[in-house]
């Protein structure tokens, strides 16, 4: 549990750290750490459907390819130490969270995810009135909420 990192958001931000916190682990964690290595986990919480949202779908991809490729370690005495089907970084999408304890991170499907270190990078929630301008603007802005989370969807105009 101790080793288990989560990152809560896979926006730039948490994809980001996500991805300088497994170099670390690929690159260092052998040298100083190689017994420790095969307990490390990096786990990545987005509440919708893919990573690095406000972007284009061939980075979107690249970095889920980034995030779930295996790990390569150099020392190959360090490598014979880790499992076979070893998987550092595990990306658990449409999954929002609920609650976050000292030790727990309870998600709305009802997972709890023990964890060692959490960093909260998903923002924050919209203001009460924000939502209430969206629920009077109608359809449009409602159908639009599994992108915008929350804010007000405008045209190039600055029009609501």
């Amino acid at each position: 549990r101790n080793l288990t990192f989560a990152i809560i958001g896979a926006g730039p931000t948490g994809i980001e750290f996500a991805a300088e916190l497994r170099d670390f682990v690929e690159q260092d964690g052998p040298k100083y750490y190689p017994n420790l290595l095969k307990y490390v986990r990096i786990k990545v919480i987005e509440a919708s459907s893919t990573v690095l949202a406000p972007f284009d779908k061939s980075l979107q991809e690249e970095a889920i390819a980034q995030m779930q490729r295996h790990v390569q370690v150099k020392d190959p005495d360090v490598q014979r130490l880790l499992p076979e089907q070893f998987q550092l970084v595990e990306l658990l999408l449409e999954s929002s969270v609920k609650e976050v304890t000292e030790k727990t991170i309870l998600l709305n499907n009802g997972k709890e995810i023990d964890y060692g270190l959490s960093v909260w990078a998903a923002g924050n929630g919209p203001l009460p009135l924000t939502l209430q301008i969206v629920d009077l603007l109608g359809e449009e802005q409602s159908a639009e909420q599994n992108i915008a989370r929350g804010r007000i969807i405008t045209d190039a105009w600055m029009r609501a």
